[in-house]
């Protein structure tokens, strides 16, 4: 069975989107949460003097162009957060990412078994469902000399670090945190 590697993703209502919802990358190991300035209103104006680089995981570094409050909508209690907007440069396929930051602020616990994010502003389901075939066998398809974040199941339980690994030839395993 050939499975996609899929990033997480949440869609949210934001107040200030183009259209009625986003959807967010979730990305624990970026700084900062990033909005695509595309996908504002027309009329929206942020404060240009706050652009900071940031350099992504392709190593090219980009200027934000500012950053803008935006409220969210569909969540229990209401809650804003500051976002840092980027331009056409955005090589992002989504709306934006939701930074460490984000979920710093609210103590979000991320679930990746039950696909939750639970806050104090209320609970976030993933954008795709869990699976619900617990196969313990998949093939996976990597195109040569590229480098893929993919999901992998393991019998630990708790916290642990799973240690750099040659897996095949030429493949190998980052270090990684398990929970």
């Amino acid at each position: 069975m050939h499975h996609m590697s899929r990033l997480d993703t949440v869609t949210i209502g934001v107040d200030l989107g183009k259209t009625r919802k986003l959807r967010f990358l979730i990305d624990t190991g970026a700084e900062i949460s990033i909005i695509r300035g595309t996908k504002l209103k027309s009329e929206v104006n942020f404060e240009p003097v706050n652009g900071i680089s940031v350099k992504g995981i392709s190593d090219a570094l980009l200027r934000t162009e500012g950053t803008v409050l935006l409220k969210f909508f569909n969540l229990t209690h209401e809650t804003t957060h500051l976002f840092h907007v980027m331009g056409e440069d955005f090589g992002c396929r989504y709306d934006g990412i939701l930074g460490r930051d984000f979920w710093k602020d609210r103590g979000a616990t991320i679930d990746y078994c039950t696909r939750v994010v639970t806050m104090s502003e209320g609970v976030l389901h993933f954008d795709d469902k869990p699976d619900e075939t617990n196969d313990s066998t998949r093939l996976l398809t990597i195109n040569s000399r590229t480098e893929s974040i993919v999901r992998l199941s393991t019998t630990s339980s708790g916290f642990g670090i799973v240690t750099k690994e040659e897996l095949a030839p030429g493949v190998y395993l980052a270090e990684t945190l398990t929970d």
